[in-house]
């Protein structure tokens, strides 16, 4: 029966007229055996449902709708899943699914030799993978917990595993300062040289990434930094996955094998400028 118009609350819904016959059909169907009256359970029902909308989610929980947006996807299970209908959020399994994992290391010995670890996985569902909480394992043991921002279809996403203590990372620098007078223009020199050794520790080949900086004059100021030999070639890293972008960065990008080293070295000079002036044979700086 579809209500007139002077129904405010029915108005446009199609309602069925005998609700009850209606469901003692389908629990006969279902052969369940009925001795309650099945209208007033439904309003209960209903009504308890309405009040779920303004429970607090538990501790941990993340709403999709302000963490993905709107979108429209149904998440079906693997298999038959049974929720108990009391008003309380409860963890359901929905599906399992498997995916490569990529671990890579990455360090900054300029700031800090420790290594870490940093794991990158492919979403492997058909639908977005949704923000919330997951526990990370390796080999069968714990490592962490951590949170997942929603990842789209074939998305990849990574996260840190911590501190990798099968690698050692050792960084010296020197320093070389040499002057130099001309008539017209007077400079100093700062040569840096740079070495890193790394040890890999780990039965496995390690793929590593190191970071560094140097520095980098402000416009307008009297200095040049000149990059000299660099072993093995690095390449300029500016940050930008990190939407922190910076100036100077450079990085390496190596295989060390298991249980074998590998040695990294760099050379740049500051020069630092003087203007002169020769006044009467004499040179004011």
């Amino acid at each position: 029966r579809l209500p007139g118009a002077d129904d405010p609350n029915k108005r446009g819904k199609l309602l069925l007229q005998n609700q009850q016959e209606v469901y003692l059909e389908l629990f006969k169907q279902q052969q369940f055996v009925v001795t309650f009256n099945v209208l007033e359970i439904v309003d209960q029902a209903i009504l308890k449902s309405r009040q779920c909308l303004s429970t607090p989610l538990p501790p941990g929980g993340i709403s999709v709708r302000d963490a993905a947006g709107s979108f429209d996807y149904a998440y079906s299970a693997d298999g038959r899943v049974d929720v108990p209908s009391d008003g309380l959020f409860h963890s359901v399994a929905l599906t399992s699914q498997s995916t490569d994992v990529n671990l890579r290391y990455v360090v900054v010995p300029r700031e800090d030799t420790n290594v870490f670890r940093i794991a990158q996985l492919r979403n492997p569902l058909d639908a977005p993978l949704l923000s919330g909480s997951v526990d990370v394992y390796i080999d069968g043991e714990y490592i962490l917990s951590t949170t997942l921002p929603t990842v789209p279809t074939l998305g990849e996403i990574e996260f840190g595993l911590g501190v990798e203590q099968g690698i050692k990372v050792a960084r010296n620098t020197t320093y070389q300062e040499k002057r130099s007078s001309q008539l017209l223009v007077a400079f100093n020199e700062l040569r840096h040289h740079l070495k890193i050794d790394i040890a890999n520790r780990l039965p496995n080949e390690a793929r590593i990434e190191i970071r560094e900086r140097i520095p980098v004059p402000q416009e307008g100021e009297k200095v040049d930094v000149e990059l000299g030999k660099v072993s093995p070639q690095w390449h300029k890293y500016e940050q930008e996955e990190r939407e922190k972008p910076i100036r100077g960065g450079y990085r390496w990008r190596i295989k060390i094998p298991g249980q074998q080293q590998a040695k990294l070295s760099a050379q740049y000079t500051i020069k630092t400028y003087a203007d002169n002036e020769l006044i009467g044979g004499n040179r004011r700086e």
